[in-house]
């Protein structure tokens, strides 16, 4: 989601990343400071619901530390 350049990706799940979602926190489609790749699951599993909220950031939490192969 973001590394040491705000918004570009690193490959691990760390604060960087829980804190830039948590500044998108709210942000759907229409928002000019939406990021979809912040909305990665919904009530569905997985499945993006085009709002970023606290699934999201649960989400990001539950992988935390994880590295992206």
């Amino acid at each position: 989601m973001s590394g040491p350049t705000l918004g570009v990706p690193d490959g691990v799940c760390n604060m960087r990343d829980i804190g830039y979602m948590c500044s998108k926190f709210g942000t759907t489609p229409s928002s000019p400071n939406w990021n979809p790749n912040c909305d990665i699951t919904g009530p569905t599993p997985k499945t993006p619901d085009n709002i970023v909220n606290m699934r999201d950031i649960g989400e990001a939490c539950r992988n935390f530390g994880k590295t992206d192969p």
